[in-house]
């Protein structure tokens, strides 16, 4: 109990200091669950832009992460509860594919079975579309240790497993029609309780690529511990949280 209290609570934690790593899903839809052949990911313009952005970079890489353009890096950093933090960083090569999402570092030459995979073992698995499903750890828990996405036609869902086999947190992100997450919903559990946070995003800065650089959030959260005492009525603890959150995102393009 102590054991899966502590990842719970961990899980907690680093959500509300910004796990949340929010994507869209502008250019497709469907689940397209069909594993990709190989290691190639598709090229595309966006309709509806103009004719300097019809000419960045588009890949289902650089869409999940709200990126366009010959992106090298992107960091976002940034203070909740009054605490300054990195929240994701990300690495993409020249062809637009994710090469480092956190401390998952991912190569492209060796693949087999339409798995890529570096000295690590770390594999990328891709849909038909060659967006992302699952960014797994070889080594982790039973080869499930990772993050798994599910898509659809206003954003996406995605599962993060710490090692316990149990997609212990979970995130629903909804997009706007600019492809932009508005509204992200996490939620995790195990025995000793259950988790809820809400986001709501605003977004105030972008650079000359149109990719965007600020933004504001506000959150709430609801957490509820179980009663260790199975025995007579239930005396189950819930907790309410909410605040602000303001992220600054750092990007570095090739050429540059």
């Amino acid at each position: 109990m102590k054991i899966r209290r502590n990842l719970l609570a961990m899980t907690v934690t680093a959500a509300l200091l910004g796990i949340v790593s929010c994507g869209n899903n502008k250019t497709n839809g469907g689940s397209g669950e069909a594993p990709a052949d190989s290691d190639s990911v598709a090229v595309q313009a966006g309709e509806g832009q103009d004719s300097e952005e019809k000419e960045l970079l588009q890949t289902p890489d650089l869409t999940l992460h709200e990126l366009k353009g010959n992106v090298k890096t992107a960091v976002i950093k940034g203070t909740i509860r009054e605490e300054n933090r990195e929240y994701t960083s990300l690495a993409f090569d020249e062809k637009g594919r994710l090469t480092k999402l956190d401390d998952y570092k991912i190569s492209y030459n060796n693949v087999a079975e339409g798995k890529v995979t570096n000295e690590k073992g770390n594999r990328v698995k891709r849909d038909k579309l060659g967006r992302i499903l699952a960014v797994d750890r070889a080594d982790g828990c039973s080869g499930q240790e990772g993050r798994h996405y599910t898509y659809n036609k206003r954003g996406y869902e995605t599962d993060y497993d710490y090692g316990e086999c149990s997609g212990l947190y979970s995130e629903v992100v909804t997009t706007g029609s600019n492809g932009l997450a508005e509204n992200v919903k996490g939620s995790s559990y195990d025995e000793s309780g259950e988790w809820e946070i809400n986001y709501t995003y605003t977004y105030t800065k972008f650079d000359e690529k149109g990719n965007w650089t600020e933004r504001t959030g506000k959150w709430n959260s609801t957490y509820v511990e179980y009663d260790e005492d199975t025995e007579g009525e239930s005396n189950n603890k819930e907790t309410k949280e909410n605040g602000t959150v303001k992220q600054v995102r750092t990007i570095t393009y090739y050429g540059e």
